[in-house]
């Protein structure tokens, strides 16, 4: 019996849909647009419900784990009390008061979530191309991804484009779009590493556009995009081995290359602060026993002999007159997102803009020395 009941009732369901069919069928194109609209939105809503819940599932679950991991100290947010004290003595303020008193679950993760959203809302300054701005600008990431990326990733959906377009349809290359279209948003513009799960995506979709495009063809054509692919390959390993171990500074060929990079970005792009051992060894090849240092960074290797941190930025620098007697030695090295960086702090952009009208006597990758021969008082 319950055979029956279920055949009975596909029948029918095949038969609603076939009559749901014939009637949509039955419909004039353009008679009514709105509608036809409004129902494939309501079928893309179902069909997403599963999606929907299980998103949701995830982030409540991911949240949870978090706040549990990251816990709390469990004493009053004193910036809240601060906040709440400005309210006056109205009943609602008395109320935010006494909240802020004894509501006592930070410091945990939603501190750092709030912190990640204001962070982006506010933003900061932008180096980019050899130009300083006070705020994000919404091309940043398009024109670092134009500069970090390879040539062959740049060149490979103009390959495909030519030759099987339908092949770009990926969902890694939608998902990339996606991500890209987003980044016009992003405050935080220091480094091409915000959205390296964008160029991941990039290149797996590429990878699945060329190979898909390549057994679609024959002949010439096929060989053509099979050449492509193989020296797009070989141009990446062998522009990875060049660059080695300096990849962090990497820039393609289209803007100058990797010596020339830090006049197009800087901090995280560039100078991220990993150049010392680099320093160190031009110090040893040129004899010195000690050499000054402005340094970005975080690495305590800079206080450290054999370097001496000139910390320029904290100190009054009008022109060159004013370095030399604070130098322990006669030679100088600074960083190159100190030099050519995205800061707004006038006294490190003084002291920037008087080194950057000396001439230097040598380079790393991420460091450029100066010397000051007459440092010495009597």
């Amino acid at each position: 019996m319950s055979d029956g009941n279920s055949a009975g009732d596909t029948a029918l369901s095949d038969a609603h849909d076939r009559s749901a069919g014939d009637a949509a069928a039955s419909v004039p194109n353009g008679t009514n647009p709105c509608g036809d609209w409004r129902h494939r939105l309501d079928l893309f809503w179902q069909r997403t419900q599963p999606f929907r819940r299980d998103l949701m599932q995830i982030i409540v679950i991911a949240l949870v784990i978090t706040f549990v991991y990251v816990r709390s100290d469990f004493q009053p947010e004193a910036s809240f009390v601060k906040w709440a004290e400005t309210l006056g003595d109205s009943g609602g303020g008395r109320a935010l008061q006494w909240l802020a008193q004894h509501l006592r679950i930070f410091t945990n993760a939603g501190e750092g979530l709030v912190q990640q959203v204001k962070h982006n809302v506010r933003g900061h300054g932008v180096y980019l191309l050899g130009h300083v701005y006070p705020r994000s600008v919404w091309y940043y990431f398009p024109v670092v991804l134009s500069i970090k990326l390879a040539i062959p990733l740049l060149l490979a959906p103009l390959l495909a484009l030519a030759f099987h377009p339908k092949s770009l349809g990926n969902w890694a290359l939608i998902c990339a779009l996606v991500l890209l279209a987003f980044s016009i948003t992003y405050r935080v513009q220091i480094g091409i590493r915000l959205i390296l799960p964008l160029v991941a995506l990039l290149a797996v979709g590429l990878a699945a556009s060329l190979s898909e495009t390549a057994r679609a063809l024959a002949g010439w054509k096929r060989r053509l995009v099979v050449t492509g692919i193989i020296a797009g390959m070989l141009w990446v390993v062998i522009s990875a081995v060049r660059v080695w171990p300096q990849g962090l500074c990497y820039a393609n060929e289209l803007w100058g290359g990797t010596r020339e990079g830090y006049l197009r970005l800087s901090d995280s792009n560039y100078d991220w602060g990993q150049g010392l051992k680099e320093l160190d060894r031009w110090r040893r090849d040129h004899g010195l026993a000690a050499m000054d240092l402005w340094h970005f960074g975080l690495d305590p290797e800079k206080e450290r002999p054999p370097f001496h941190f000139l910390p320029l930025h904290l100190m009054e620098v009008a022109g060159p007159q004013d370095i030399g007697p604070l130098m322990k030695t006669d030679y100088l090295a600074v960083g190159t997102t100190l030099l050519y960086g995205s800061s707004n702090y006038a006294p490190l952009q003084q002291a920037a803009a008087v080194l950057r009208g000396l001439q230097p006597v040598g380079r790393t990758m991420t460091h450029f020395i100066y010397v000051f021969p007459k440092h010495t008082q009597p």
